[in-house]
């Protein structure tokens, strides 16, 4: 799990994934861990550290269940063809796997389609999970699924942003804003005729706080 000198409650530009505390996040939303770190299976001994410690953090909280995010349940990952696929997508199209040979090498592809390398390592690859995820899990929730590129720069331009390497699920061109306790995801709105490319000039946003209070000013939600 990713540790940082800052935490994540700063405000404006952008901020490096080495700089996130993700402890400070579940700290402020959920209290105090209620757990210990839980033991893992034995069937998850040959997993890389990073991604054992990632499973052992999130379940010190019972509010961020890992078997219900995009995360792979350690006991049922399994090594194919120099690979690992550690993550899916919430339909099992889209994989992240990590390399036998160098795991800090993850890969992404959609379901028969060759693997192509991610422009993250493995533990940036962890930490943007974990964001991405932990919006559906907060105790306040918003959630757009059509609203305007420049309602999006209204909300966030107060936030950093984190410079992740950036999947190609579920679109290119997703993005993670940090601030005040708030994380939010945007992404390209899909366009409603085929290909169901990005729509121009819209975009999707999913937000996440620790209580409602904390999205005063924000646009009313569609979902």
């Amino acid at each position: 799990m990713a540790q940082g000198r800052a935490g994540i409650w700063h405000n404006g530009g952008v901020i490096d994934p080495s700089e996130i505390v993700v402890e400070d996040l579940l700290v402020r939303w959920w209290g105090q861990a209620e757990h210990l770190p839980p033991p893992l299976p034995v069937e998850a001994e040959w997993l890389p550290d990073q991604l054992k410690e990632h499973h052992r953090v999130l379940g010190r909280w019972s509010a961020a269940p890992p078997g219900e995010t995009l995360l792979v349940r350690p006991e049922r990952i399994r090594a194919q063809s120099g690979k690992a696929a550690f993550m899916k997508d919430y339909t099992g199209d889209w994989m992240w796997s990590f390399g036998l040979d160098d795991p800090n090498v993850v890969f992404e592809c959609a379901l028969g389609e060759p693997w192509e390398v991610v422009p993250e390592s493995l533990s940036e690859t962890l930490l943007h999970q974990f964001l991405y995820d932990v919006v559906t899990l907060a105790p306040a929730q918003l959630g757009y699924a059509l609203i305007e590129d420049s309602a999006v720069v209204e909300v966030t331009s107060r936030m950093q942003e984190i410079c992740f390497g950036g999947w190609r699920w579920p679109l290119p061109g997703g993005r993670i804003f940090v601030g005040d306790g708030i994380v939010i995801t945007t992404g390209p709105a899909v366009s409603p005729q085929y290909p169901w490319g990005p729509r121009s000039g819209f975009s999707t946003m999913r937000c996440g706080a620790p209580s409602i209070v904390d999205f005063e000013g924000f646009p009313e939600s569609d979902s």
